[in-house]
């Protein structure tokens, strides 16, 4: 019998970001399927030769072994080749974002490499990049283990809690004319594809492809990466500023930055917080009846804040998604935003203004199906065994 695989994960400092902390998540439900789990982490302090040895030390090991790695960041060459390919080390790499953010670091994935993408529609941009590696895989963002008992709802003093930064200013009519500058015909593209993508669940790569072939604009995966990039910023900094400002008559709580000359105009009943480390904001989910999450990029799959929130025992008001129609539909846990920002507070309140007893039996089913579905054990099993058939589909069980 083969021991089991030993894996190297190298993983950023991001405090204020989820990424430390999920890959740190990912190595505990791999040790509790019996892996060997070594941690480099990457900071503004290198320390180039602990990486170098670590690495060496995986890649010699005889048995199976790969590394994780997340958003292709960590492209090491020599002699002209990937160290990964040099090494024959299998390498996974966890694209949490749209790969459409990371085209350059992608055509640069090693031959040996496979990659996980949040959002099964993002398996379209990989097909259409035709990056090197042995193939895309789903691996949707996930959560921890449920806590053995989370607060009940009498006891969560935030009614509202919204984390996440708004990173743009501009206003649709600025938005418009710096993505499309004075061309007509390509403005009236990028116009047509914002007001799809607030009002649908399509993705937006397969929107813009569709407006820019309908408009006549010439557009190579290139430049359909770098519109989706424009796209995506705007509508998240949109819908979080619209929704921000349309909360009112609740206890609400926000968690973010905003660009340097954002007007953020807010009811009395939002108190406005500095961008808080993902490790203390997962504690203040624990202090909420309801998690708003706002990423309307992810429309087959989902947010980590998400599944953050569902394993605090806290409800979701997130954007629609396929990946997560049936939890919605079930009400198991999460309820989906309104695409008409006036709406919003009706979809709070008829979360809120339920029986305090009806919400806690609520939450139990939601915790009890987040722990069977959406936990990183099961994003893991579906990895190691896309893993095994890749690259020890011919050794012996």
């Amino acid at each position: 019998m083969q021991a089991p695989p030993r894996c190297f994960i190298v993983k950023s400092f991001t405090p204020y970001a989820s990424l430390e902390v999920m890959l740190t998540d990912i190595g505990f439900a791999l040790q509790r399927r019996h892996l060997a789990v070594t941690d480099h982490l990457h900071s503004n302090f290198p320390n180039f030769e602990l990486f170098k040895r670590q690495f060496a030390q995986v890649s010699k090991h005889e048995g199976r072994r790969f590394v994780i790695d997340e958003n292709s960041e960590h492209n090491y060459r020599t002699d002209g080749r990937s160290l990964y390919d040099v090494w024959n080390l299998p390498r996974f790499s966890f694209i949490t974002d749209n790969p459409a953010r990371k085209v350059d670091l992608l055509k640069d994935f090693p031959d040996i490499g496979m990659a996980g993408v949040v959002d099964l529609d993002f398996v379209d941009i990989w097909d259409e990049f035709q990056f090197p590696g042995r193939g895309v895989i789903p691996f949707p963002h996930g959560g921890p283990d449920a806590l053995p008992q989370t607060p009940s709802t009498a006891e969560r003093d935030i009614d509202v809690l919204l984390v996440g930064n708004i990173s743009s200013a501009l206003d649709t009519e600025e938005w418009l004319g710096a993505s499309a500058g004075p061309d007509p015909v390509l403005r009236k593209a990028y116009q047509r594809a914002f007001e799809r993508s607030v009002s649908g669940d399509e993705s937006l790569w397969r929107i813009l492809r569709a407006e820019f072939q309908d408009a006549g604009v010439e557009a190579d995966p290139d430049f359909v990466a770098g519109a989706v990039c424009h796209l995506e910023t705007h509508l998240i900094a949109h819908r979080r500023r619209s929704i921000l400002q349309a909360l009112e008559g609740r206890k609400v709580a926000f968690y973010g930055n905003q660009e340097e000359g954002e007007a953020l105009s807010v009811s009395d009943d939002v108190t406005v917080h500095d961008i808080l480390p993902f490790r203390d904001a997962v504690d203040v989910m624990m202090r909420s009846k309801i998690v708003l999450n706002i990423s309307p990029s992810f429309r087959n799959g989902a947010h980590e804040r998400v599944f953050y929130g569902l394993s605090r025992g806290a409800f979701i008001l997130a954007e629609e998604t396929r990946y997560l129609h049936r939890e919605a539909e079930e009400e198991l846990g999460v309820f989906f935003l309104p695409y008409d920002v006036s709406k919003v507070m009706d979809s709070v309140n008829a979360i809120l203004d339920r029986p305090d007893a009806e919400l806690d039996a609520l939450r139990g089913r939601a915790v009890a199906h987040y722990q069977q579905h959406h936990t990183w054990g099961q994003r893991v099993d579906g990895m190691l065994d896309a893993m095994a058939r890749e690259f020890w589909s011919g050794e012996n069980a």
